[in-house]
């Protein structure tokens, strides 16, 4: 597997990284990391991927640097990789709640809400922080609308605080979320 890592051909490459995340094979994880810090945007988002399945944080300092690109496909894939490693990285994604780019927006809503244990207290400080926008704000009421079970304590008491907001969305994005409450 090592040596399809390492091959020239595209093709082997692909298949060494499936085979590595499949097999839950960490040994190699040196051989995806070069993979992630390659010239093909293709093999690197896929060994992105890879690092996830394999659990490994070897790669998140790429990964961070990827979420300041150009490429929207690469942001996606970091934050995609980031969140189900569950670095720590929330500052870093904070400036993705507002991105126009909806891929990597609504990659990063969905993953806070699936891993909301690990960024609670940080969500419910954002939605009453002066520095976060409007759209940031609704991204995060998204995050809270998407949870199994309404928000209590402090979160409904920071989304019942934004039911006065001069903002009409903002204003309907809190009344959904706290609908939800018995």
């Amino acid at each position: 597997v090592r040596r399809n890592a390492e091959a020239e051909s595209e093709r082997r490459r692909k298949v060494a990284l499936h085979l590595i995340g499949e097999m839950r094979l960490a040994e190699l994880e040196d051989a995806v990391l070069a993979l992630l810090s390659g010239d093909d945007s293709g093999l690197a988002r896929r060994a992105a991927g890879v690092l996830s399945s394999i659990g490994s944080h070897a790669g998140n300092d790429v990964l961070a640097a990827w979420l300041d690109g150009d490429d929207g496909r690469l942001r996606a894939a970091a934050v995609s990789t980031l969140l189900q490693l569950r670095a720590d990285v929330y500052p870093r994604l904070r400036a993705h709640l507002a991105t126009p780019d909806f891929a990597v927006r609504g990659r990063l809503v969905t993953l806070l809400a699936k891993h909301h244990a690990a960024y609670a207290d940080r969500i419910v400080a954002d939605l009453t922080a002066p520095d976060l926008s409007i759209r940031a704000r609704r991204s995060l009421l998204d995050v809270l609308a998407r949870l199994p079970e309404p928000p209590d304590g402090a979160a409904a008491a920071a989304v019942r605080g934004l039911l006065d907001h001069a903002d009409a969305g903002l204003r309907r994005d809190a009344a959904r979320v706290l609908e939800r409450r018995p």
